[in-house]
């Protein structure tokens, strides 16, 4: 064990070695995070910046052989945007959720607790949720006394009373002694943030408490996967969605395997009150709960399972199609699916969108196609009994569809220069738009494999009739690895760092 830790320390000693020697410097790297997935609208947009270590930066684009077709966006009404300033400093916080509550803010993140650089069984970390008045002050915060070495907060879910309930979800890891794992969490807080309940679960996947809901009875629905068999959880089966039931007193109703004789993967989920859960997947299993069309070796799908835990229906893509992972709309009983065809990653061709409209049953009332035609990164959001916005780009390019929940197409705003990340409907009938425009690209040291971004976040309010209330760009980092904080909040206000 000792010699192939000295073999693999040789082998990044020589490949900095050989880095340095090319004349490039490493950049500095800060203690930032990498901005979190577009998995749930309670978490922060954050952007990336990169320290410009080379000699000449107008080389950046020409060394890395990328384009990022970037100009420069002016502010309009910057002085008219509504910011809350947050009294914490963002910088030192990782997985922060935000969720509003009628009298101000929930935040929930970890908090570091390292006795040890050398023995990582003595470096933990506990949950943390600080609560904030609507001005961003902070009224008080509490440390929940339960260590974990892997664990994040990955959850954080506001009961009608002002009571909240939080997860803590861990995942499996090698050591000396061989492959180790931790239990994962769920926990209970009154308004105040004191300890009602809390509740463990043996999660060998790591992955089984990925999105929680409350019903309307106070019931909380988890959904998330693990490694099982014959609807029980093993260390050995292939991956299946799994959806756990728990009493408001913690206690576990009802736990649920979903699957077949392959590997089933969970791309997204949301909860109705009248639908139950929508999931988003992919599957390539020939049977069991989503077995794949004759001949098939892989599909997306959109599935209802209701809160009985029933599997009601499920809607399967067909070949060359694809389904938006985790890009689902629910509103009045009907489902909305964003989705692309023709598309192929080995010819490099991009193909175009669709929407589908599916009623409770998973019928399709209507398709639209045609969407986005040669776009990446697709945004599907609803604005409540008022318009869909249907968004797509890459690389400082975008546009933005809007239509009604007929399919008719109202408005689109084409040539945007950025690619939209999140769209944040607001009070008035309006939406926020947040995107990470990159300024410039360079290649990352020889030992990693990818392309470092510097980047800004644009930040943009639309009125209910999709022009331009203001717009401003965050930059705080300046050539160096930083997070720019912006949360967009119902009442169209945004959360930024103090």
């Amino acid at each position: 064990m000792k010699r192939k830790i000295q073999l693999v320390l040789m082998l990044g000693l020589l490949c900095a070695f050989l880095w340095s020697s090319l004349a490039f410097s490493k950049p500095e790297i800060s203690s930032g995070k990498s901005d979190p997935e577009n998995t749930d609208e309670g978490l922060p947009v954050a952007e990336l910046n990169l320290h410009n270590g080379f000699n000449n930066e107008n080389n950046w684009a020409t060394i890395s052989g990328k384009t990022t077709n970037y100009v420069k966006l002016e502010d309009i009404n910057p002085s008219m945007v509504p910011e809350i300033k947050m009294d914490i400093n963002i910088d030192s916080l990782g997985g922060l959720i935000v969720r509003e509550t009628e009298d101000g803010i929930l935040c929930s993140y970890k908090v570091n607790f390292a006795t040890s650089l050398v023995n990582e069984n003595n470096s933990k970390s506990r949950p943390k949720i600080s609560k904030l008045d609507l001005e961003g002050n902070l009224v008080w915060d509490k440390v929940y006394m339960y260590p974990t070495i892997s664990g994040e907060i990955n959850n954080l879910q506001v009961f009608p009373d002002g009571s909240y309930i939080f997860s803590v979800q861990t995942f499996p890891r090698y050591s000396d002694q061989g492959m180790l794992w931790e239990k994962s969490i769920l926990v209970k807080c009154d308004k105040n943030g004191e300890e009602l309940w809390q509740q463990e679960f043996d999660d060998d996947l790591g992955d089984m408490l990925r999105y929680l809901f409350i019903t309307e009875k106070d019931e909380i629905l988890a959904v998330g996967r693990w490694s099982g068999e014959k609807g029980k959880q093993t260390r050995t089966g292939a991956f299946d969605i799994v959806v756990t039931k728990l009493a408001k007193d913690g206690q576990v109703i009802l736990q649920k395997g979903f699957g077949g004789s392959g590997f089933e993967n969970l791309d997204g989920a949301k909860y109705d009150k009248d639908l139950g859960m929508i999931i988003n997947g992919h599957t390539t299993s020939q049977n069991g709960d989503f077995g794949l069309h004759e001949g098939g070796k892989f599909a997306d799908f959109v599935a209802r399972i209701d809160v009985n835990l029933s599997l009601q229906w499920v809607v399967k893509t067909k070949e060359n199609e694809h389904f938006v992972y985790n890009q689902l709309g629910l509103a009045e009983g009907y489902v909305y699916v964003l989705g692309y065809e023709g598309s192929s990653a080995v010819e490099g061709t991009l193909g175009s969108g669709f929407l589908i409209k599916l009623d409770e049953n998973g019928n399709r009332v209507w398709l639209k196609s045609g969407l986005h035609k040669g776009l990446w990164g697709r945004v599907l959001s609803l604005l409540p009994h008022i318009n869909i916005i249907i968004a797509a780009g890459q690389q400082n390019q975008g546009s933005i569809l809007i239509v009604d929940y007929n399919g008719q197409e109202e408005k689109s705003l084409e040539d945007l220069k950025y690619a939209t990340r999140n769209i944040r409907p607001t009070s008035d009938g309006g939406y926020i738009v947040t995107a990470v425009r990159e300024i410039n690209c360079i290649p990352q040291p020889a030992y990693v494999s990818s392309v470092w971004y510097d980047t800004e976040l644009v930040v943009i309010k639309y009125k209910h009739d999709n022009t331009i209330e203001w717009r401003k760009t965050y930059d705080k980092y300046k050539d160096e690895m930083g997070l720019d904080f912006v949360f967009p909040l119902d009442n169209g206000k945004v959360i930024v760092e103090g």
